[in-house]
């Protein structure tokens, strides 16, 4: 499946999601911006609990500088709600 749409016509978990994401924009509950930002967002939290161990070996010391500065944050953030 090399792209959205085969995937779409394909894979029904995807489709379930594609789905679920396309009728919260019908009933304005986010308009795609948010749903962009939204999936950046999920993502960037993915790696930050999961994936920032394993990048350390393997990216340029450019992208380590930004997922220390994102730990860093998310560490400020997280000691704000306490």
């Amino acid at each position: 499946m090399s792209n959205p749409k085969e995937r779409y016509e394909n894979d029904p978990q995807y489709k379930r999601l594609c789905d679920m994401i396309e009728s919260f924009l019908h009933q304005a509950q986010f308009t795609p911006s948010e749903v962009r930002e939204c999936a950046v967002m999920a993502c960037i939290h993915y790696e930050m609990k999961y994936g920032f161990r394993h990048y350390l070996q393997s990216v340029p010391m450019q992208v380590n500088d930004a997922f220390k500065t994102l730990e860093t944050y998310r560490k400020s953030e997280d000691e704000k709600k306490s």
